[in-house]
C-alpha cells in the first residue's frame, strides 16, 4: 500500500530480462562444474553470443518500427527495409548466394517478429547491464552479488532508469554505455590471454 503506482508493485519486463541474463552471466565462473576444461572456451563463446545479439535484437526492432509506420509498404519494400537495417547494425553479415535473406528476407526466420513483436529490445537493453554485472563481478565478486540482490529485491519498487541507477549500471540507452561495456569486456579478455 505504500508504493506510489500499481505498477510498481510487480518487476517490470525489462527488469526481469536483466535479471534473467544477470543470473546467467553470475553463473560463469562455476562453468567447470558443467564443461570442465573447456568451461573458458564457453565463457567466452557464450559472451560473444550475448555482444552479437544486441544488434541482432536491434535489427528486429528498428526493423519492426519502420514496417509499423509504414502498413501499406509492398513485399519488396519490407526487404528493402530489413537489408537497409540489417546493414546498419550487422555490417558484416553475408549472405552470399543464399538467395531468400540475401534479398531482405531474412527478417522472414525472426519467430518474434511475428509472434511478440517489439520483444526484442528488452533483451537488447538487458544485455549491456548484465554484462556490466560479469565486469564487476570479475573485479570485486561480493560487490556483484550485493547488487544483483539488491535490484531482485527492490527491482518492483521503482522504475527502469532508478533502478539501474540504485545498483550503479550505466544505462543502455545512453550513447557511451555499450562502448564502455564492450571495452571493458576487452580489456578483460586481454588480461585473462596474457
Amino acid at each position: 500500500r505504500s508504493l506510489p503506482h500499481r505498477a510498481h508493485r510487480r518487476t517490470l519486463p525489462d527488469l526481469r530480462a536483466i535479471i534473467k541474463n544477470t543470473l546467467v552471466i553470475l553463473c560463469l565462473p562455476h562453468m567447470e562444474f558443467l564443461f570442465g576444461e573447456d568451461a573458458e572456451q564457453y565463457r567466452w563463446t557464450y559472451l560473444l553470443q550475448q555482444i552479437s545479439s544486441i544488434s541482432a535484437g536491434t535489427t528486429a526492432d528498428h526493423f519492426q518500427n519502420l514496417v509499423y509506420s509504414k502498413p501499406q509498404a509492398t513485399a519488396y519494400e519490407r526487404n528493402a527495409m530489413w537489408n537497409r537495417v540489417e546493414g546498419l547494425y550487422q555490417p558484416n553479415k553475408n549472405w552470399g548466394d543464399i538467395n531468400h535473406p540475401a534479398r531482405g528476407a531474412a527478417w522472414h526466420a525472426q519467430a518474434s517478429i511475428f509472434v511478440s513483436p517489439f520483444s526484442e529490445i528488452g533483451n537488447s537493453l538487458a544485455i549491456p547491464c548484465a554484462l556490466q554485472f560479469y565486469i564487476t563481478h570479475q573485479e570485486n565478486p561480493l560487490r556483484a552479488m550485493t547488487r544483483f540482490e539488491f535490484l531482485c529485491e527492490e527491482g518492483g519498487k521503482s522504475n527502469y532508469t532508478n533502478n539501474l541507477n540504485s545498483i550503479k549500471s550505466i544505462s543502455p540507452l545512453k550513447t557511451e554505455s555499450l562502448n564502455i561495456t564492450i571495452g571493458d569486456i576487452k580489456r578483460l579478455a586481454f588480461s585473462m590471454m596474457e
